[in-house]
């Protein structure tokens, strides 16, 4: 019997032929004489032509399953309690946790997604499932914990295996057609005492707990940002992790019970206005880490039809804030040196939305950073602390606008201002006259890259003059999601054409292997683990100068830039899928097309 069913493992090997692991050759070969896809796969495994973790791995990825780790040490009688003993050995499945209403089901073979309603009925929680290799399964069932676990029989008048209408069901299995009797009055009462421990969807005394226990996780965790928001029949807590986002199923049930109070809470820890919520709020949240470290997020409500949703975006520590860290190339990096510690000037520093500009700024600051320098900033809202900075929030509301600002720090006597957006033509004409007066200018603006930013300027209203002699450097930047490098296989998608539509001459063609990750235990069957940031770094040299005062468009500024060693984001990009940090599909996603 094959370890595999066949609908699993018709899709593994695709997989395996698309990754290269088996030829279509070789598959058109071993199914000859009506050989079906269990057999075929157990015979790749048997060969080494894959192995238990690429199997899980397409596993994760192709059925959308978190992996896991079967430890035995973790396993509980009261949770295995909940389901028959000789259903788990059938199915190769393991309850191996329970939180809130959910609990989590390891299993070997995707196929077994199907018990998700047989498993709800007979446990009264939804099933979360998880994919394990075999040999986790195997060791499992050899224990001498799994030996000792007793098939747990239910008391005649249960009152509770009643409610679950188990008095007359059976397991239905999709690999096999044993029946089943009845769940156990023990394992119930215990599993629901485990649950009652963690998050009671009836105990409003939890909000507080609940709320800190939302950003620990999502500190420990490695995410960007934090959703929390609410429908008609449900709410959800989201989380966003190198790029992508990810529901946090086990805070569902509590938060969508009690999500009044929850939202609450979260904007008394922001300092935000609890009886508004016909207005969009911001607002700021430090909390402590386990290394006691102050860690702040961003806080931001707006009403919805539904209440109020929430989104809180952490904001990195000092640790990352360091200039040689954040993946400037070697030239580029002394480039940017130079630029920071001249006396005066503008420097900008472009990109869409969360790729990373303020980070790029604050690095800057902090390498400047020191007793004889007098740096200010404003901001809307602050992101990050600065010791020894004078840092201002903008309040439009009452008149405290970026303008205005500008104006009173010229009178504080700066060597240095970060502005944290140019937003308008008023906030550039003061930028300008500041970094044209003895002051360095440090600014973002939102624009595609780093050659039409200037065209953008002059769209705003500067004098071609003004900019040529202000501007000291712009900077456009991206944030790219990397292939986990423990996982990534050659990507058959890197065909010739595709390469070329990249951008790759005929001569890099061939040259090197474009690489994909398939997803592993390590990024937690994503494919991906980490970001990388991307740059284009334009310094205004005495010919670039020339071309602004010409008003030169675009074609014209890159070829001069190029004198000057510029390489654009695209350019990079490719150096990265050279290298197997970047796949296609990231660069396609990530990066503009024109090359």
């Amino acid at each position: 019997m094959s370890l595999y069913s066949d609908d699993s493992s018709s899709k593994a090997l695709k997989v395996l032929i698309s990754i290269g692991k088996l030829s279509q050759t070789q598959f058109e070969s071993m199914s000859t004489l009506g050989r079906q896809p269990g057999s075929i796969l157990d015979e790749c495994v048997a060969n080494g032509q894959c192995d238990e973790d690429l199997l899980t791995a397409i596993f994760s990825k192709g059925f959308n399953l978190r992996r896991t780790n079967l430890n035995l040490d973790d396993l509980e009688e009261s949770t295995l309690g909940l389901l028959k003993k000789n259903f788990m050995e059938a199915n190769q499945i393991v309850p191996i946790g329970l939180e809130d209403r959910f609990i989590r089901i390891a299993i070997v073979d995707p196929i077994n997604l199907r018990l998700a309603t047989e498993i709800k009925e007979y446990s009264g929680l939804n099933p979360e499932f998880y994919v394990i290799k075999p040999s986790e399964f195997e060791n499992c069932i050899r224990s001498s914990f799994w030996r000792n676990l007793q098939e747990q029989t239910p008391h005649k008048n249960d009152e509770n295996v009643a409610s679950l209408g188990s008095q007359n069901s059976t397991y239905s299995s999709a690999s096999s057609g044993i029946a089943q009797s009845r769940i156990s009055n023990v394992g119930i009462r215990q599993a629901r005492r485990a649950l009652r421990t963690r998050w009671n969807i009836h105990d409003a005394e939890l909000v507080v707990e609940f709320c800190d226990q939302i950003l620990k996780e999502a500190i420990a965790s490695g995410v960007s940002d934090i959703h929390v928001e609410t429908f008609r029949n449900s709410a959800r807590v989201r989380m966003r992790k190198d790029g992508s986002m990810q529901v946090i199923e086990h805070y569902s049930d509590y938060l969508f019970a009690n999500y009044g109070a929850v939202s609450a809470r979260l904007k008394i820890m922001a300092s935000c206005d609890i009886s508004e919520k016909r207005l969009p709020q911001d607002g700021a949240i430090t909390i402590k880490d386990e290394k006691n470290n102050d860690i702040d997020f961003r806080f931001s409500s707006v009403p919805t039809k539904n209440g109020e949703r929430i989104v809180m975006r952490i904001l990195a520590g000092d640790s990352t804030l360091s200039l040689d860290s954040i993946g400037l190339d070697p030239r580029d990096y002394q480039k940017v040196v130079d630029a920071i510690t001249s006396p005066q000037g503008m420097i900008l520093v472009t990109g869409p939305t969360g790729s990373g500009k303020t980070t790029t700024l604050y690095a800057a600051l902090k390498y400047i950073n020191s007793p004889d320098i007098n740096i200010l900033t404003v901001e809307d809202p602050i992101e990050y602390y600065l010791e020894g900075a004078g840092q201002v929030q903008a309040n439009e509301k009452i008149g405290l606008s970026f303008s205005s600002i500008l104006r009173a720090f010229l009178r504080q006597d700066p060597e240095v201002i970060l502005v944290g957006e140019i937003r308008d033509q008023e906030t550039i004409d003061i930028a300008l006259k500041a970094s044209l007066t003895g002051h360095l200018l440090l600014s973002t603006l939102h624009t595609n890259d780093a050659v039409s930013t200037v065209s953008r300027i002059v769209n705003m209203g500067v004098p071609n003059f003004m900019i040529s002699s202000a501007l000291t450097m712009i900077i456009a930047q991206r944030l790219v999601r990397k292939n986990c490098p423990d996982c990534a296989v050659p990507d058959k998608a890197g065909t010739t054409d595709v390469l070329k539509r990249v951008g790759f001459s005929e001569h890099e063609i061939g040259t090197f292997t474009p690489k994909v990750g398939v997803g592993c235990s390590s990024c937690q069957g994503t494919g991906v683990r980490g970001r990388q940031g991307i740059y284009e770094v334009l310094r205004n040299t005495s010919d670039l100068e020339e071309a602004i005062l010409r008003n030169d468009q675009a074609p014209q500024i890159l070829e001069i830039a190029r004198k000057d060693g510029f390489k654009t984001l695209q350019e990079t990009g490719r150096q990265l899928i050279q290298a197997g940090i970047l796949s296609l599909e990231e660069f396609q996603r990530s990066l503009n097309m024109d090359t």
